[in-house]
This record gives C-alpha cells, structure tokens and sequence, in this order.
C-alpha cells in the first residue's frame, strides 16, 4: 500500500502506523510505503514509532520521489491511503484513482466522491478505522480491488479531466446567461 504526500503529522501517520502494527502480521507479504519529503522532522519520530512497534522491516520511508519514480510507485501499489487530518483537495488521491487504484481516505480529505462512486473507503484517521480499512483491502481478492480502481479511474475521466472541467465552466457560463442550472453545480442560499 502506498502514502505519498509530505511526511507530517497532519497527515495521519501515526494512527497509520499503529493499524498497520496490529495487521501487519496477519499479511506477511504487505508492505506500507511512506513516500514524500520530510517536513518538521517527522520521518525520524516515524521511524522510532515502526521500532517501537516492531514493523519497521515492513514500513518503507523513500523520501522525495520525482516524476517517473512516483509514477512507478503508483503504478506499483495495491492501493493508496491518506488518513489525513486536513487535506485541501488532493491531487495525489486524483492520481491515485487516475491510475486505477482503490483508496483509503479520511472525511478530512473532502473528497465524499470517492464513496459515492465506490472507488474506495472513508475512514476516520484513528487507529480503529484506518485497522479495519486496511484488513478489508489486503483480504479483498484483487478482482474486488480491480473493480474499484476502474470505478475510481472512471469518475477522474469523467468529472477531473481538463476536457470534463472546461465542460462544466461552459455549462456554468450558459446558466449565468439564462441557461439550465448544470448538475454540476451546488447553490447554496
């Protein structure tokens, strides 16, 4: 399974690393790749954490990646998490679902498409959640996760595309001229 962002506490990896020691054991193949660069020293408190919890044999801290090295990596994976406790709006978990992976994020990703179009799974970041999110993932048979990805590659086709979006600011400028009201769009009073 795959993280990649900045290695900060914001972003949920401590509660990550503590569901990831309960299950880790259970899925001796499974690896948990932290990639991005470090911010505020975090990597280092990280690191002691996955002693202390005797996973750090299955815990990967890359670093940095550059553009073909973090393609790679998300060509890689299984499946992408981020159990942020804040996130703006994440282009890694578009490039995730671009590329046909399930993901694994936290309602403060603001991302509640990902449940509607089944592409992956909302878990709260604490340690309970995230436990469960990943035994569900790593005991689902690949066709499951397939399914997934390609629900996830479908809805960035079709709603965060270049093309998708310049359709939808048509859409908004015609309602502005007395046009329907898009689908896309939420007023709010």
């Amino acid at each position: 399974m795959l993280f990649l962002g900045r290695i900060h506490h914001k972003k949920g990896l401590d509660p990550l690393l503590k569901a990831w020691s309960r299950v880790s054991r259970d899925f001796p193949n499974a690896v948990l790749v932290l990639a991005g660069p470090d911010f505020e020293n975090t990597q280092k408190s990280l690191e002691i954490l996955a002693d202390e919890l005797g996973i750090r044999q299955t815990v990967v801290f890359t670093g940095m990646l550059g553009e073909e090295m973090k393609w790679g990596a998300l060509a890689a994976a299984d499946f992408f998490i981020l159990p942020s406790y804040s996130e703006g709006f994440s282009v890694a978990i578009l490039e995730a679902l671009a590329l046909s992976l399930p993901v694994i994020i936290s309602p403060q990703c603001n991302f509640p498409d990902v449940a509607e179009a089944n592409c992956g799974v909302i878990a709260n970041p604490d340690v309970a959640a995230i436990e469960g999110s990943l035994r569900d993932f790593l005991a689902a048979p690949k066709s499951v996760l397939r399914e997934m990805g390609l629900r996830g590659e479908k809805l960035v086709s079709s709603r965060f595309t270049w093309q998708a979006i310049g359709r939808q600011m048509v859409d908004a400028y015609n309602w502005l001229r007395g046009g329907p009201k898009p689908t896309s769009m939420e007023v709010i009073p």
